[in-house]
């Protein structure tokens, strides 16, 4: 059994980096562990820059948590891990707290992890599979992914826990003269923003959306094209691009917007989502990952298929009928505040650290 002042040594992304795993650490750190006797120590091990950069930021990393393991001697070794380059330094990360007999515990973020892993040969899934099994716990985001991993490491312990956020006091309202469509997240291809501009565009020409605005909260390798099909198609009065917003700006952000977009290819459970719900926003986004945990169609929001550009349109007029709204924003802030507060996060985790020790 854990005894009190435990201390858990954690891995994962510098904190400079964007997306969702980069929240989910800081959610971490920035709590108060005290009243738990846990005490936490954060080695960053990943750095996004060129591959030299990229490898030096590890090795360096890697020696971190070598004297750690050495000297600070945790009880639980708890890592971040998504996929490709992710799992490789994790997989060198478990055979060094293994040296030392920590017990570690691995949280996947990877919303790609599927289509990486059924792309990967024979052997390294034999790899991959072992690698999982050979965590004493592995966490997964949601029921979707937890059915998956159980079928291909079915010996492993897997842990459910979803992400989680702190819900604020305030909730957005109707304005029937200025609806605000919110996406927020790295503009690259998987997140289906030009699925969203051709959804805009189209409603556009049919007048159906004037009193709508679409904001783009986001940077990333498809800025550039994104901003080009915006001016080509003189959308530029409909669609503004925020760049990237964090922290108080990010909520301002979300408390003058009425509805939250993410039509990705594939995901976790974002947090983004979860902060959009917190605030009471209906959601559009797809069924993909675990977000159908979230987002129930037609309770607190739509869903759709990935790449469904007339299905999302019809999203986007369904939201912009005051009574749907009225109803779909209460449910979204209900669920956030029922199912997704953050304590119940730490609460899970805290859970999941004390079977591992």
């Amino acid at each position: 059994m854990m005894e009190n002042n435990t201390k858990i040594l954690m891995c994962g992304n510098h904190n400079s980096n964007k997306g969702g795993m980069t929240t989910v650490i800081n959610q971490i750190l920035d709590k108060d562990w005290e009243e738990e006797h846990i005490q936490i120590k954060f080695i960053p091990t990943y750095y996004r820059g060129n591959k030299i950069l990229t490898i030096a930021f590890f090795a360096l990393g890697y020696l971190r948590v070598f004297f750690a393991l050495l000297f600070y001697k945790p009880d639980v070794f708890y890592t971040h891990m998504s996929v490709r380059g992710s799992y490789t330094r994790t997989k060198a990360l478990q055979k060094l707290s293994r040296r030392f007999s920590i017990p570690i515990v691995v949280h996947l973020h990877g919303s790609e992890f599927e289509d990486w892993y059924n792309n990967e040969s024979a052997d390294r899934k034999k790899e991959i599979s072992s690698f999982i099994s050979n965590c004493d716990a592995f966490i997964v985001l949601g029921q979707k992914w937890e059915r998956f991993v159980k079928e291909i490491s079915p010996s492993a312990n897997i842990r459910q826990i979803h992400n989680c956020i702190s819900v604020p006091s305030t909730t957005v309202s109707w304005d029937e003269n200025e609806i605000r469509f919110l996406f927020l997240g790295v503009l690259i291809p998987r997140k289906g923003v030009k699925d969203l501009l051709k959804a805009i565009k189209h409603l556009d020409e049919q007048h159906a959306i004037d009193q709508c605005v679409f904001d783009i909260g986001g940077t990333g390798s498809e800025e550039e094209q994104l901003r080009k099909y915006v001016d080509d198609n003189a959308l530029s009065k409909k669609v503004n691009f925020l760049g990237w917003v964090a922290g108080d700006a990010k909520n301002k952000v979300i408390e003058k917007s009425s509805v939250f977009v993410l039509p990705s290819y594939n995901e976790g459970l974002p947090v983004a989502i979860l902060e959009a719900m917190s605030y009471g926003l209906p959601v559009i986004s797809t069924n993909v990952g675990d977000i159908a945990d979230a987002v129930r169609d037609d309770v607190n929001g739509y869903l759709i298929e990935p790449g469904d550009i007339d299905g999302l349109a019809n999203a986007i007029l369904k939201t912009i009928d005051k009574d749907k709204w009225d109803r779909l924003s209460k449910n979204s802030k209900y669920i956030a505040e029922k199912e997704f507060d953050i304590e119940q996060f730490y609460g899970a985790l805290v859970s999941v650290w004390k079977s591992a020790s």
